[in-house]
């Protein structure tokens, strides 16, 4: 019986940290539900490696990696309870999109990415302290602070290439725009909108979100629906 009941805590505790683990991808969105969070990554992993994205494997790769590590950081070092509810997760997954959506695949990209994530957890504690007095908490400023020092940083170190070599520069011969869309380009304008949260470009990214949003709360899914369209309008 002992061996049996400690087998099966060992499974509670597996779950449990696997559960926490996906509500971090949904805690992004403010939506604490393992099935939202699996949702998001399979919509990360669609716009990916689909042919409407932009064909970053690493990206859904890091951000998986991000989320568990910030996770396991948290599990380790912080509040049990903020782990079971996602919220050591949601900026390591950010981290982790953000770093080789800007940054090449190198080993010290992969470093930068696993301390960053890592430390999101340090830097959430930190800022939830400076913002206490004023009853509000870091939300994604911790996954910000991280991922800008990693970039700016990787401006001056060899091991840390940006993805594209070129130096962006601004037009010189600048033309009137074309704004003639169609409906069909705007409805995929309304979608990558809410795709981009995780810095992923696919339209079908953006339904795999609100379909996530609406398993855990149908107003959330309607106001990141609205929020998108009001972006794009204006």
């Amino acid at each position: 019986m002992n061996n049996e009941s400690t087998s099966g805590n060992k499974q509670r505790t597996l779950m449990t940290y696997i559960s926490g683990t996906l509500k971090g991808a949904g805690q992004v969105m403010f939506q604490g539900s393992a099935w939202t969070g699996l949702l998001i990554m399979a919509g990360i992993f669609w716009g990916c490696y689909g042919p409407d994205g932009e064909h970053m494997p690493l990206v859904a790769w890091g951000a998986l990696v991000g989320l568990v590590v910030s996770t396991a950081m948290g599990y380790i070092f912080e509040s049990k309870s903020d782990g079971d509810q996602g919220l050591w997760g949601f900026n390591g997954i950010l981290v982790g999109c953000a770093v080789f959506t800007f940054l090449g695949n190198t080993v010290w990209a992969w470093m930068a990415l696993i301390f960053g994530s890592a430390m999101t957890v340090v830097a959430r504690r930190g800022f939830n302290n400076v913002f206490a007095p004023f009853n509000t908490t870091s939300y994604t400023f911790p996954f910000i602070v991280v991922s800008w020092f990693i970039l700016l940083s990787g401006r001056l170190m060899g091991q840390l290439p940006p993805v594209g070599e070129a130096v962006a520069e601004f037009p010189t011969n600048v033309t009137s725009p074309d704004l003639t869309y169609t409906f069909a380009d705007l409805v995929i304008y309304w979608l990558k909108g809410i795709s981009q949260v995780f810095l992923v470009n696919s339209w079908v990214t953006g339904i795999f979100f609100l379909v996530a949003l609406a398993l855990c709360s149908r107003w959330a899914a309607f106001w990141a629906a609205l929020s998108s369209a009001v972006a794009l309008f204006v």
